[in-house]
């Protein structure tokens, strides 16, 4: 696993740190990155949890009550902000509000004021593996959101909504996992992501200086990770 470091300014004196597509793997490593480094502020751009485990458990509620401790245990290192992804999709309301009452804080299309900062999260609009879901997210809130007096930060599962949706936005910074840095890459670049198709445009690095896409924690049992670390995203702001 590697760390990532990004500089957007010095203003606030803080660094953030991004943990994608955790999928409840790689705790350990990745715990102690985040304590080495000293973050001031986690955020977790949705998939916190497997929803293929969850959907082959027997016991939701065990797979969720480990999503809560783990959300606990994180947020004991800094403060931790988490939007949902498609993988929390699987979940249902009543597990969500379960999530809700975690040490951490849920951003589910609205934002939170923390500090001088604004934190927001767009949830997904879509389930990997479910295409009754809508592909379309729930854009309405970023109408407020972008107006705010503040630096702002959003987190976004999906990295293709960016361009249709969120790229003309005046928004200082967004964060993205779900395409697993591409799962195969080749010279510096992923071979596919969800969502983008085959060789996709974001699946890792900083665009037009605001937004973040990290290569994520986990991989998948279909299509293992090949030239593509896992990795810590640390942003200075």
């Amino acid at each position: 696993m590697v760390e990532t470091w990004y500089e957007l300014g010095k203003e606030y004196g803080m660094v953030l740190a991004v943990l994608a597509d955790i999928h409840n793997s790689r705790v350990t490593e990745f715990l102690t990155i985040i304590e080495k480094n000293k973050t001031d502020l986690i955020l977790i751009p949705g998939d916190l949890v497997d929803g293929a485990a969850i959907e082959k458990a027997r016991d939701h509620e065990r797979f969720v009550n480990d999503g809560v401790g783990l959300l606990n245990r994180i947020s004991t290192i800094a403060p931790t902000y988490f939007s949902l992804g498609n993988h929390e999709k699987r979940l249902t309301a009543d597990e969500i509000k379960m999530l809700y009452k975690s040490d951490a804080v849920v951003v589910e299309n609205r934002y939170v004021k923390a500090g001088d900062l604004y934190i927001g999260g767009l949830s997904s609009g879509r389930n990997y593996h479910d295409k009754k879901i809508s592909q379309v997210p729930d854009v309405e809130f970023i109408d407020e959101f972008e107006k705010l007096d503040g630096y702002k930060i959003l987190l976004s599962h999906h990295p293709e909504y960016y361009e249709p949706h969120l790229k003309n936005r005046k928004i200082d910074l967004i964060v993205s996992g779900h395409a697993h840095g591409g799962q195969v890459r080749i010279l510096g670049r992923g071979l596919y992501a969800p969502g983008q198709g085959l060789f996709p445009k974001y699946t890792s690095g900083i665009h037009d200086k605001k937004l973040i896409v990290s290569r994520g924690i986990a991989g998948t049992e279909i299509m293992p990770r090949i030239n593509n670390e896992p990795e810590v995203v640390f942003v200075k702001i």
